[in-house]
């Protein structure tokens, strides 16, 4: 459970691992290693900001798709002159205006996501043995008003469930080597401070 809840607590990886799904839309020109917004540590849990390429341009079947709803990424187009200040207490806490989503870990094993676009997402992580987990992803949307809401939200689901199987194999090759024993240490980078309140949570 704790390479899963620790893994995906950074943004970096998004363009090595994710660069054919998210091509430019986390890290381009004016950040091009995809470095956070911001992180804030608690004694347990954990908040993350990303911000996002504001001139994004979807292209193909996600163009069509997405402009029904929308997704993350092509709200911050449509959504320049979101208000940040108007936003809750702890929602984009750097109050950047090219915030893309938030990610709260709660101890011991929960994430929720709040987007620029869709409601939230959220993550639960359920060990089932030493070396298995259980990765349990839900989508909270608004009831979609028509076909083409419901095909875009199904669509961006779907896309989200490919990325994250992108992650997954990132995690099962982690795992084997963890299992191996042939490492006994791991250095972490500054952007993945937040991966190191894990363990210091125990």
């Amino acid at each position: 459970m704790e390479g899963g809840v620790g893994r995906i607590q950074e943004a970096y990886h998004a363009p090595f691992l994710h660069g054919k799904a998210y091509p430019d839309q986390i890290a381009w020109n004016n950040n091009q290693f995809a470095h956070l917004l911001g992180v804030e540590l608690y004694k347990r849990h954990r908040a993350l900001s990303i911000e996002g390429n504001p001139d994004h341009e979807p292209t193909g079947v996600a163009e069509v798709l997405f402009r029904r709803t929308g997704n993350v990424f092509t709200a911050l187009k449509k959504n320049k002159h979101l208000d940040m200040q108007k936003l809750p207490r702890g929602v984009n806490p750097t109050r950047d205006a090219n915030w893309a989503f938030d990610i709260y870990v709660v101890f011991p094993n929960f994430y929720i996501a709040t987007m620029r676009a869709m409601p939230f997402v959220t993550y639960h992580f359920w060990p089932v043995a030493a070396d298995r987990t259980i990765w349990q992803t839900d989508h909270y949307m608004a009831a979609p008003k028509n076909a083409g809401e419901l095909l875009s939200q199904h669509f961006s689901k779907a896309f989200a469930r490919d990325v994250q199987r992108e992650d997954l194999i990132t995690l099962e090759n982690t795992q084997s080597v963890l299992r191996s024993g042939a490492i006994t240490s791991l250095t972490l980078s500054d952007q993945e401070v937040s991966s190191t309140r894990l363990f210091a949570a125990k």
